[in-house]
């Protein structure tokens, strides 16, 4: 993969369930890598073909394999500038831990 493209800083995070003085659990959101990522949003063509029954603003990450990775899940949320991102789905194109590519929806996982 070539540098060039992965001019885009993002901020990967994984949710932590603690406890406060009350019991109750709260979810806090913990760094789990920030990484350099070509981000391009996806055509309408392409989300028809995904079978993607909710298209508000898809957007496809490629990212340069790293070990962090390997423990990112659709429960993980992505930030780019000031937009939060919804993980989709994650996927080591062509299985040779060279490039991952990160589907991810605009932003209901907020605080």
């Amino acid at each position: 993969m070539r540098a060039g493209p992965l001019r885009h800083r993002v901020i990967f995070q994984r949710p932590d369930v603690v406890r406060n003085s009350y019991g109750e659990e709260i979810t806090t959101w913990v760094l789990g890598a920030e990484l350099w990522c070509q981000i391009e949003p996806i055509s309408g063509r392409e989300l028809l073909q995904a079978a993607i029954d909710n298209p508000e603003q898809m957007v496809r990450m490629f990212i340069r394999y790293a070990p962090a990775l390997l423990e990112m899940t659709t429960k993980w949320r992505a930030i780019w500038k000031t937009q939060v991102f919804d993980i989709v789905s994650v996927r080591d194109i062509g299985f040779f831990k060279s490039t991952v590519e990160v589907m991810a929806r605009r932003g209901r996982t907020a605080g």
